[in-house]
């Protein structure tokens, strides 16, 4: 059932961003409006997403009060940074037809966003050390992977939103 439920959130978050897929000319006014579209999509997903991760690491009641706490804050977290990755992707759109080049913005979006990746895996370190005297080995792992999973389709989906500049 677990591998079930995190192939269903997978299929969900691959057809939210087919749904929204990169388009081939440049933005159109209506960007704000998908970026928003995108961040009620990823607002949903979090909440399925405590519910599947729970159910895939099999806690037992007394371990969970402890990995809810923690969980709940990690994906605020994250919810936190994705919003401003958007922002940087919303910027992006806002910009796509100026000759950026100039400022230097791609290379400032482009770190920017590197940098929002590194404090999400940052806080996914503080969620395993914290989970760490509440967990098994093996559910820990389990995290690992399920949130490795999780965070991959959920950046793709951003990804696929950004506009080409070299297609015609």
């Amino acid at each position: 059932m677990g591998k079930v439920a995190l192939h269903l959130l997978c299929v969900i978050l691959i057809s939210a961003s087919a749904h929204a897929s990169p388009p081939s000319s440049p933005p159109e006014s209506n960007e704000s409006d998908e970026i928003a579209r995108i961040r009620d999509q990823f607002s949903t997903l979090d909440r399925r997403r405590m519910e599947l991760v729970r159910s895939r690491i099999e806690l037992s009641s007394e371990k969970s009060a402890p990995f809810d706490a923690a969980y709940r804050e990690y994906i605020d977290t994250v919810a936190l940074l994705r919003s401003a990755q958007l922002r940087i992707l919303e910027n992006y759109a806002d910009q796509f037809n100026n000759d950026f080049d100039q400022a230097g913005t791609p290379l400032k979006m482009i770190c920017g966003s590197l940098s929002l990746d590194s404090k999400r895996i940052e806080a996914r370190r503080r969620l395993l050390r914290d989970l760490a005297p509440h967990l098994t080995t093996k559910q820990l792992h389990l995290l690992t992977r399920l949130e490795a999973e999780i965070d991959a389709e959920m950046t793709l989906g951003i990804i696929r939103q950004v506009p080409d500049p070299y297609r015609g």
